[in-house]
């Protein structure tokens, strides 16, 4: 088992981004190691918000992380507009997407209060002062909904937080626009209705221990591999 961190910190280890560390000889760049196939990874994430490494390494690694993350994020968003509204996989593709927008967030405040708290002479450091990406970033869904999702530094949260978390704003999951029906033709393999039923019973199935039971995905899935036949990768594809 490894370490215990504090929860802002778990937060971002819940949606590890990648890093690099270039290495440079005279006149090229000979390599780069991405810190996340080492052992320390953990440490060179927090190193991120130290002030020892504000002086070592600048603004490289919050930038290289807040790209990470944004890049991420905008893969889940283009998933999400072409998911039925309202169900199961909005709110799963909705809370990936909070995840990634929390990290961002927690990254630049604690960068911007370790730098603050461990500098000197230099002036303060603003928002303005970090690098191109992470002063441009703006949450998916509006600076409110992601405060909301931040009250509570819990790494992995269930689908009732999150749907807490939009009660009252219209750019929640609710706007995911819902797919129109296209035309059938006639050839392909039919679709088997039992099939059907089963995964409908499947999403309800985990709508209902997320949503009413209060359990996390992990957790929930766990317990759907026990009442479904299929395979764990099997139900996790099918309720995203």
């Amino acid at each position: 088992m490894g370490p215990k961190y504090e929860n802002w910190f778990e937060c971002l280890l819940l949606v590890k981004p990648k890093l690099l560390i270039v290495e440079h000889d005279d006149y090229f760049t000979v390599g780069a190691i991405d810190v996340r196939s080492l052992d320390n990874y953990d440490t060179f994430l927090k190193e991120m918000f130290e002030g020892t490494s504000v002086e070592k390494y600048g603004t490289d690694f919050l930038e290289q992380a807040v790209e990470y993350w944004l890049e991420e994020r905008d893969k889940i968003v283009a998933e999400l507009k072409d998911a039925e509204r309202d169900n199961p996989k909005s709110i799963n593709l909705a809370t990936e997407i909070l995840y990634y927008d929390r990290a961002i967030k927690i990254s630049i405040d604690e960068y911007l209060k370790n730098a603050n708290e461990n500098q000197e002479k230099r002036k303060r450091l603003t928002l303005k002062d970090l690098p191109k990406p992470v002063v441009n970033w703006i949450p998916h869904f509006g600076v409110d909904a992601l405060s909301r999702f931040c009250e509570d530094l819990t790494p992995e949260v269930t689908d009732s937080y999150v749907t807490k978390c939009f009660q009252g704003d219209s750019k929640g999951v609710q706007v995911a626009p819902k797919k129109k029906a296209k035309p059938k033709g006639k050839g392909g393999r039919p679709k088997d209705p039992k099939i059907k039923k089963k995964r409908d019973e499947l999403y309800n199935r985990y709508y209902h221990l997320t949503v009413n039971e209060g359990l996390t995905k992990r957790h929930a899935i766990k317990k759907l591999t026990q009442e479904f036949s299929w395979k764990k990768t099997t139900i996790e594809k099918y309720i995203k």
